[in-house]
């Protein structure tokens, strides 16, 4: 009994190396309503962006060219000029994602789409956050995207084993084309596991 006494105390002990908690991955995201709306053409506007961050981490301030602004009808703009900036309220010009939108409208979101596939973050739906109904849009868009990624992984050619991305791109695999980690890669990645090629 005492044997198997000890090699619980061994097992228990080696549990906080085995259970290391992964830091969470952030954007800059949040809730945003819109001012003084001005349209360039059916697919460009210039607007004051009223922003909120329910985490209290970030501020309008935060918000860069490239950021994703998805308004309270559903329709995705990207930013494309920052004219103004403050803690509160900035004003820009950004394009309508898939051309011929209205002007923005309602309670949205900015964020960051996600580096290699273009996943849509989201912030909270509580009562100053998003709407369920726009957060479900955005879940459901997100599985379809993964849907179709995975469609492809399956019907794609895997390049063969590379420590990263440069001897990966060295050995003629694409960008955006799955290839293997290697033993000794160095993107930190177990052995054989599946990598996009991103860079």
């Amino acid at each position: 009994m005492q044997k198997y006494t000890l090699l619980l105390l061994a097992l228990l002990s080696g549990l906080p190396l085995l259970a290391q908690v992964d830091t969470l991955y952030a954007e800059m995201a949040g809730t945003c309503t819109f001012g003084d709306v001005t349209a360039a053409d059916s697919d460009t506007y210039t607007f004051d962006i009223f922003f909120t961050d329910q985490g209290s981490e970030y501020s309008a301030t935060d918000i860069k060219v490239g950021h994703v602004i998805i308004d309270g009808n559903k329709n995705k703009y990207v930013v494309t000029a920052i004219n103004v900036q403050s803690f509160f309220l900035t004003n820009i010009t950004a394009d309508c994602v898939g051309g011929d939108c209205p002007a923005p409208f309602g309670k949205g979101q900015i964020t960051k789409t996600t580096p290699n596939f273009g996943f849509d973050l989201f912030t909270p739906d509580n009562q100053n956050g998003l709407s369920q109904i726009i957060k479900a849009s955005l879940e459901s868009s997100n599985w379809l995207k993964l849907d179709q990624v995975l469609a492809n992984l399956a019907a794609a050619t895997i390049y063969g084993f590379y420590i990263n991305h440069i001897e990966a791109g060295n050995g003629g695999v694409p960008l955006g084309a799955p290839y293997k980690a290697s033993l000794g890669n160095t993107m930190g990645m177990p052995w054989g596991t599946l990598i996009i090629r991103t860079q």
